[in-house]
């Protein structure tokens, strides 16, 4: 099994600004918890925070008590630690929140507010991200000998998101308001800086420290600690370490992803206000609804209410939110063969049309994604992607419908189905009709497409044994005594005969979609696990699945899969993804390699 790739990702109050900045702050992480790394965001306090922190100390005193100014001041980043994990948690993301006591960050030195680095327990931080793909940590801030908070200096993030990198062994990406290192501020008038593609630890440090902190900088270099400066969704970055110098030739400014919507309910609103928000990236180029009152805050000249109007709009992606196949199915075709990429999070299209639909992509030079399909922010069909060919997965049990996951945790908690379904529908986890949710199918649709990614072969739904969330059976046990986990397992768990006889209480009963290996061996139906099964811990809307590997290789992925917002993050994923690979053509950047001197640049 492949070691677990980690990154410390710094997010500076260049970049987490305001706390509606937080969101956009989530994206960023998702994008690389998608991509298989598990992720420590290192962030400052909001923009100007600080100052207004160390001012307040200095209300009585102009020199105040160092320890309790640095207590004052670290309030800014504990803010912004909670902020982003909250944004994360409405993203869907699983991510737990530390503060630097929790993670043995000690200091030295005599000057609290200006303090160094000492030690950090890392061993525990190995064992939480194996826990979590997403630890949040505020930056800056330390504890002395004795337990008392000191700071890191200006810019004390950047030393602490080094430090832990270093001691990690991991990666760092220090996510700034500029794409790199440029030879001076790209901001100050007159001709235009070069971007550097790499430099080294004295070369970046003979720049002003107006992007990264000097001591920062220094202590990279006494750890052989390379990293890298980049802004935020971007693939490049300049890249700090034992290098020479080389620059990245002028390029125009990217153009934006031209996006076309089709449908504006629950998910297609998340989307596009997501849209909204990143500008520079994205342009919402046309929406199509069929009730255009419910749309007033959209631009009139966006909105269509006809499918075959939205989707003749020039574009470069069409988002497909509708629900409705057929309709779906028919749009999407035309699109596909005009070579124009899609990406859907409608599972039932996907399994019913996906390898018509996936041959026709392939023909037209055009991609078709549905991430959003499967798990909503669990990044289900990604791990199984990147997966070794050697050791491919051959078998998976998994959570996979969180609107019956929702409804079953409270029932089981004491709540009538009825009641169950209706907190779900007013949380937006279950839809006015979530019969596709209870019979299992939507679970089904699900595992068709969890099965193709694992094989490479197309199943229909059919195929896969249903053994359904039955509101009536439900009903029946609600007038009576709860079932016992005997009568559960005479219903729907023919193995796991030596449980029958145990406490119902010790066991969750949630609906599990599995997969094995050869055949079409394609189940869902509910199981009875014991509480300290890793699915049985998946509460309300969450989803997950723990997959084997043909080598002993057991791995979980987790998190919210239903909802607006989970939806929306997969989908904007998805988004990134086009714009990284329709990008290079439309932006014709050529990076040129020059090895000169740091002082023949600045002469």
């Amino acid at each position: 099994m492949k070691a677990q790739k980690i990154i410390v990702l710094k997010f500076g109050s260049s970049v987490l600004r305001t706390p509606d900045d937080a969101p956009l702050v989530a994206h960023e992480v998702y994008r690389w918890v998608r991509d298989g790394w598990r992720v420590i965001a290192i962030v400052s306090a909001l923009e100007g925070e600080t100052d207004q922190l160390l001012s307040q100390a200095q209300r009585w005193e102009k020199n105040p008590h160092a320890a309790a100014t640095a207590l004052l001041a670290s309030t800014g980043e504990l803010r912004s630690a909670a902020l982003l994990t909250l944004a994360l948690d409405r993203a869907g993301i699983d991510a737990q929140v530390l503060d630097v006591a929790a993670i043995g960050l000690r200091t030295s030195g005599a000057r609290t507010l200006d303090s160094k680095p000492l030690r950090v327990n890392a061993p525990k931080l190995r064992r939480l991200l194996k826990r979590f793909p997403v630890l949040v940590l505020p930056g800056f801030l330390g504890r002395d000998s004795i337990g008392r908070t000191t700071l890191l200096g200006r810019g004390g993030s950047d030393c602490s998101a080094l430090f832990l990198a270093h001691h990690l062994g991991a990666r760092c990406r220090l996510v700034k308001d500029v794409d790199g290192l440029y030879e001076w501020d790209p901001q100050i008038p007159g001709s235009l800086p070069r971007k550097f593609r790499q430099l080294s630890w004295d070369d970046a440090h003979k720049l002003d420290g107006g992007i990264v902190q000097h001591k920062a900088i220094e202590m990279a270099k006494h750890h052989g600690q390379d990293f890298e400066v980049a802004s935020l969704y971007r693939r490049d970055a300049t890249q700090i370490g034992e290098r020479r110098i080389s620059f990245c030739d002028k390029s125009r400014r990217p153009l934006p992803t031209r996006v076309v919507l089709l449908g504006l309910g629950h998910v297609g609103r998340g989307v596009f206000e997501a849209l909204s928000g990143l500008p520079d990236w994205f342009q919402v180029v046309g929406v199509a609804v069929r009730d255009k009152s419910r749309a007033a805050d959209v631009p009139d000249h966006l909105l269509h209410d006809q499918l075959s109007d939205a989707i003749e709009v020039p574009c470069d992606v069409v988002v497909e939110l509708i629900g409705d196949c057929e309709p779906a199915c028919r749009s999407i075709r035309r699109v596909l063969q005009r070579g124009t990429n899609v990406i859907t999070a409608n599972k039932r299209l996907v399994a019913l049309f996906g390898q018509e639909l996936e041959s026709l992509a392939q023909a037209n030079d055009a991609s078709i994604r549905w991430s959003a399909a499967v798990g909503g922010a669990v990044p289900l069909l990604e791990q199984l992607a990147r997966l070794s060919p050697d050791d491919p997965a051959i078998a998976i049990r998994g959570v996979l419908n969180g609107t019956t996951n929702y409804v079953l945790d409270r029932w089981q908690s004491g709540l009538s189905f009825q009641e169950a379904l209706a907190e779900a529908r007013v949380a937006g986890f279950a839809e006015a009709d979530a019969s596709r949710d209870l019979d299992g199918l939507d679970a089904a649709d699900k595992l068709v497409l969890v099965h193709r990614q694992i094989t490479g072969q197309w199943l229909h739904s059919d195929d896969v044994q249903r053994e359904p969330l039955n509101a009536t059976r439900l009903r029946q046990w609600e007038s009576g005594p709860r079932p016992t986990i005997r009568q559960v397992a005479s219903w729907s768990i023919r193995a796991n005969q030596n449980i029958v006889d145990a406490n119902p209480h010790d066991f969750s009963l949630p609906l599990v979609g599995r997969a094995r290996e050869g055949g079409h061996r394609l189940r869902v139906s509910i199981v009875a696990l014991p509480q300290n099964h890793p699915l049985a811990r998946l509460k309300l809307a969450e989803n997950g699945a723990l997959l084997r590997t043909a080598r002993g290789a057991r791995l979980i992925v987790r998190g919210k899969g239903a909802g607006r917002w989970p939806t929306t993050e997969a989908v904007l994923s998805d988004l990134f993804d086009v714009a990284a690979r329709i990008g290079s053509p439309r932006q014709k950047t050529v990076a040129l390699t020059e090895s000169r001197s740091f002082a023949e640049v600045t002469s």
